[in-house]
């Protein structure tokens, strides 16, 4: 047995020394790239499911009250886990005078999600809107 050298792998090879590196070098950046897409279609999913409800809170409170202030609260309140300043609340018609019953009225919701993805900016936009809107008739003048 002098002068044998047993290898502490003899199923390598002294060509694939590097192999296993050099696949997960290659391969890291294609699975990083899916989970930051996987990320941001989360963010917008839960943005928009968020909208939705506010949307409704808030055009099932102005039916009741028929009061736009208890409105935009309402909706700002089942809005809260998102960030208030890219929230945009419309009211249709605007005027509580001009609601009647039996009237319909809508209340949309507008929300701008930043993108996740950094440097990216020439190939994505650098936020999506998400838009729900909801329409019931008044029961209270």
């Amino acid at each position: 047995m002098k002068g044998t050298i047993i290898s502490s792998n003899p199923c390598r090879s002294k060509g694939q020394k590097g192999q296993s590196s050099l696949e997960f070098a290659l391969v890291l950046p294609l699975v990083l790239l899916v989970a930051l897409v996987l990320a941001q279609l989360g963010i917008l999913l839960f943005s928009h499911l968020i909208l939705v409800q506010a949307a409704r809170d808030g055009v099932r409170e102005g039916v009741v009250t028929n009061d736009n202030g208890a409105i935009i609260e309402k909706v700002r309140n089942s809005a809260a886990l998102l960030d208030q300043s890219k929230l945009k609340i419309t009211i249709s018609p605007a005027s509580s005078h001009s609601r009647g019953i039996g009237d319909s009225l809508t209340v949309s919701v507008r929300y701008r999600v930043s993108t996740i993805f950094p440097g990216l900016d020439r190939i994505l936009p650098t936020f999506f809107t998400i838009r729900s809107s909801t329409s019931m008739r008044m029961e209270k003048e």
